[in-house]
């Protein structure tokens, strides 16, 4: 029994004053503990202390306790059961004459169902003056049940109520301060760390707010199913951002692997207990708790761990847990009665998790502070590394100045050596025009100085036709050959011409048909009505023409044919073809230089060369071959648009007839100088210009030349460019000077060389020539020339 005072001030602890009765059926009634069988069964004698303690039951416990007042007035007191989590709780107050006064209240009950506005259970109550008063409580739970009961005088209960609020307001306030902090910061730096620090702070603080009761008096006040299992709830979301939380800042992967296994599937547990405790929390709650103790030791481990590996963020998160530790610790030996109850006690886990949450913020801040550091100092290593490779890049460019120096100087060395290959190549071709091409001139003119004066029988004029021929050939190659170079470097000047490609091909193939019969393939020619006309010139389409029949015919089947076409139209041009077929592996590459496939003898240049003489003229060579219908070449040209006046289409010439010369026109007297170093061409000149009224003089080089000049003026002098003794160029000079200081007007001066191209003329023009003609000179174009003298001194 307890006595009640009017001097009562502080509050008293009634865990001594209860009379305790289990009802395992939880079928007994206030009329039934009330009765004398049930009410002799109710055990007293507890120990002094804060807290009655049962523990995991599903049994319902029934408390009695008898108040007495000895005073002169009747004492209201309060009495609070600082437990929120009792599932429920019923206040029975008989009184003498009425009905009990009867209230229940609970986590599954509405909060407005409780007689008084409080986070605990609290229930007025009244003693009546020099009376005695008995109340009875029930109650009963899913969690443990733990029931710390005090008695209170109202005024000191409702100071110690503001002061608990007041506490209570300085956990949350700190809570949401540091939620509201690093969920700005995360905004700020976007680390991860401070999102997973948020989820864990605001997971604990609902947890404790549905642990101590505030949540169900402030956020679901009537929600039986969350509000009975919310605290459980709370502990899995917690200790489900926690482990997250310690993972990613511990960087338990790296450091315990084999521990770190361990964290995915747990938090995979926490995540779903929720569907869990809402269908068996009777039969999980207990589980649930053991389960939280063993991640709790084995958050411990891991901190430890990784404290000895000498992690320095995680000291900070050691000590922080270490203190969440102690606090639960506190709290359960307050609920078991071995420590006091006391507003330290009573709120020691608020505590605990309070300083956890400031402890893991300075951790965070030292994480900061050590990635701030480690960033100026990975900052300061760059710029001494960028310090570092400017100096290299300084030092590679001063060695590379000194390479490219050095190369510069090699590719002056090499230019130097290049402009004297150069220019040997340049000797050495002026020497082959010369010395090559002056004989082969002299060749194709034997023939027109055996027919002068002379009537030839059928067979000697047909062996004329072919030396004439085969001379001309001669001569054309030599020019190929030395025009080729050109050609590739694209400096090459076509001079376009009308060229008869019926004639052409018709000469070819009596050119080759001996080649043709030696290997038995016939070969035929197919032409439209009338002639073919190309735009070109002669010797570049003779080359390309007897190139490609030639290889057609080696490349041919014995006894098969080649078949060449010619076409008129748009384009104009020759077909070639022939049954045999090209290899695969020379297919994609037919017309590349050196290409060969092995032919013996073979350059890999005859092609390439053919392919490179149509494209300079404008026109195009292209190849399509198959084993079963064999090989075609075509060569397609601009048709030549310049007219038909002329007297024998270019090519003519080399189908075996000889040249027909116009009629001269009248020629005046005249004096003419032949200068040529070789025998043959001064008497191939003086045959063309057997004139009456022309006196013709000749000399061997420029000096001899020179003399004569100076003895008498000659009206025209045809001048070779290469000689012994004094050279065509200087003779030229020479003469201009001497005719300029004796007042003589200037002869009419021909450069007669085998530099038939377009630089050479050009060349010879800006010297001082008047005109250029190229060996071996035809009858007319010497009759052209004396024309354009005569005319001159007219």
């Amino acid at each position: 029994m307890l006595e009640v005072r009017p001097s009562d001030t502080a509050s008293v602890s009634l865990t001594e004053y209860f009379s305790v009765l289990e009802d395992p059926g939880r079928a007994l009634t206030l009329a039934d503990v009330q009765s004398t069988d049930v009410a002799g069964r109710f055990q007293a004698d507890y120990p002094a202390g804060d807290t009655l303690n049962f523990g995991y039951s599903r049994s319902a416990y029934w408390l009695r306790l008898t108040l007495n007042n000895t005073s002169d007035q009747a004492l209201q007191r309060m009495l609070e059961v600082q437990y929120p989590g009792i599932t429920s709780i019923q206040f029975h107050q008989p009184t003498v004459g009425a009905a009990p006064v009867s209230v229940e209240a609970g986590s599954v009950m509405p909060f407005a169902a409780r007689p008084y506005a409080n986070r605990f259970f609290v229930f007025p109550l009244q003693v009546a003056a020099h009376a005695q008063q008995t109340v009875y409580l029930r109650v009963r739970s899913h969690g443990p049940i733990t029931l710390p009961t005090r008695l209170w005088e109202p005024q000191a209960f409702h100071a110690y109520e503001r002061s608990d609020y007041m506490a209570q307001a300085w956990y949350f306030g700190i809570a949401a301060a540091m939620i509201l902090f690093n969920l700005l910061l995360f905004v700020a730096l976007w680390d991860v760390a401070y999102l997973l620090y948020v989820a864990f702070v605001s997971s604990m603080a609902l947890t404790m707010a549905a642990q101590n009761g505030l949540a169900k008096e402030f956020l679901w006040n009537d929600a039986p199913l969350w509000s009975n299992i919310a605290t459980s709830v709370g502990y899995s979301y917690s200790l489900a951002a926690l482990l997250v939380f310690m993972r990613y800042i511990l960087h338990t992967r790296r450091v315990i692997p084999h521990s770190d296994r361990l964290l995915k599937p747990l938090v995979g547990v926490y995540l779903a207990a929720p569907m869990g405790f809402s269908l068996a929390l009777p039969v999980l709650v207990k589980p649930a708790a053991l389960l939280y103790g063993a991640t709790g030791a084995l958050v411990l481990v891991m901190g430890v761990w990784c404290a000895f590996k000498r992690q320095r963020i995680a000291y900070f998160f050691l000590a922080a847990f270490a203190v969440l530790c102690l606090a639960a610790i506190v709290s359960v030996l307050r609920a078991l009665g071995w420590l006091p109850t006391n507003p330290f006690t009573v709120n020691a886990l608020q505590f605990g998790s309070g300083l956890e949450m400031m402890l893991l913020a300075f951790a965070l801040a030292d994480r900061f502070n050590t990635m701030r550091r480690e960033k100026s100092l990975a900052q300061k290593e760059a710029l001494v590394a960028q310090q570092r490779l400017v100096e290299s890049l300084q030092a590679s460019e001063r060695v590379l100045e000194e390479r490219v120096q050095q190369r510069t100087a090699e590719l002056d060395t090499k230019n130097v050596a290049l402009t004297q290959a150069m220019s040997s190549l340049e000797t050495v071709e002026r020497i082959a025009r010369h010395d090559l091409k002056t004989p082969l001139g002299s060749l194709v003119a034997a023939p027109a100085l055996l027919r002068a004066g002379r009537v030839m029988n059928a067979q000697e004029e047909r062996v004329l036709c072919m030396m004439e021929s085969a001379a001309n050939r001669a001569l054309h190659m030599v020019n190929l050959s030395l025009d080729l170079y050109r050609m590739e470097n694209g400096s090459y000047v076509v001079a376009p011409a009308c060229v008869d490609l019926t004639a052409l091909v018709k000469s070819v193939l009596q050119d080759l048909s001996a080649h043709a019969r030696s290997k038995s393939v016939s070969m035929e020619v197919t032409d439209p009505l009338g002639h073919v006309f190309a735009s070109g010139e002669e010797s570049l389409c003779y080359s390309i023409v007897a190139n490609l029949v030639k290889n057609a015919v080696e490349a041919a089947p014995e006894h098969s044919v080649v078949r060449v076409a010619l076409h008129d139209g748009p384009l104009v041009g020759v077909r070639i073809h022939n049954h045999g077929a090209v290899l695969a592996s020379m297919r994609d590459r037919f017309f590349t230089k050196y290409a060969t496939d092995g032919k013996q003898g073979g350059t890999g240049l005859g092609a390439y060369s053919s392919h490179l003489l149509a494209q300079v003229q404008g026109g195009s060579l292209s190849m399509e071959t198959s084993d079963a219908l064999g090989t075609t070449l075509t060569l397609e040209l601009n048709p030549w648009t310049g007219g038909a006046d002329f007297d024998v289409p270019v090519g003519a010439a080399s189908n075996g007839a000889a040249p027909v010369v116009r009629e001269p026109q009248a020629l005046g007297a005249q004096s003419v100088l032949l200068v040529d170093d070789d025998d043959f061409n001064r008497m191939v000149m003086q045959a063309q210009l057997q004139y009456a009224e022309l006196e013709v003089e000749a000399a061997i080089n420029g000096s001899e030349a020179l003399e004569m000049v100076m003895r008498r003026r000659p009206d025209l002098i045809f001048m070779d460019i290469e000689m012994p003794i004094m050279g065509g160029l200087e003779a030229l000079q020479r003469i201009r000077d001497f005719q300029a200081q004796a007042a003589q007007k200037p002869s009419v001066i021909v450069a007669y060389s085998g530099s038939d191209d377009a630089q050479s003329h050009a060349r010879y023009l800006a010297h001082g020539f008047d005109h250029c003609l190229n060996k071996p000179g035809t009858q007319q174009a010497f009759l052209d020339l004396l024309h354009a003298s005569q005319a001159r001194m007219a």
